[in-house]
């Protein structure tokens, strides 16, 4: 960060309307606020709401997740960097996509839904383009079953 922040600040000058990607292409992001859990050789571990936090501090305004699942927690860490004030995500659909795979879209979009409670986001498109994928992507997407 030591170099990161003042040449993003130097971009700001530039244009303040710019996109700063927030990347974990490795997988070693954690989707806590505290840097308390280290990671071997790495002191102390990428907190992303830390990131994404400071980015907003110094005026960032278009800030874009961009995390891998080599770990699993790519929907966590996309999330944390959402929740934390980015306002963009590189998604995959139903982690068909990069090596390790983004996040998946629907189970991002699922849990802002219906567990942040923003609402509006129409997941039936979802299925159908799952059903969709299923179809002619020759892959297996396992059925749905609703509890009650």
């Amino acid at each position: 960060m030591s170099f990161v922040l003042p040449f993003v600040e130097e971009v700001l000058r530039i244009d303040p309307d710019v996109m700063i990607r927030v990347c974990d292409t490795v997988g070693l992001g954690l989707p806590f606020p505290e840097e308390i859990l280290r990671y071997n050789g790495y002191s102390p571990a990428f907190s992303i709401p830390g990131i994404v936090t400071r980015l907003k501090e110094i005026g960032v305004k278009n800030i874009e997740m961009h995390t891998h699942d080599d770990y699993g927690l790519a929907v966590a860490n996309t999330l944390a960097g959402l929740l934390y004030g980015a306002n963009w995500a590189s998604l995959t659909f139903l982690g068909i996509g990069e090596r390790a795979g983004n996040a998946e879209l629907e189970k991002v979009l699922a849990f802002i839904n219906t567990r942040a409670g923003v609402n509006r986001y129409n997941l039936e498109c979802l299925t159908e383009f799952a059903t969709y994928m299923e179809r002619e992507g020759i892959i297996y997407v396992p059925e749905v079953t609703q509890i009650s």
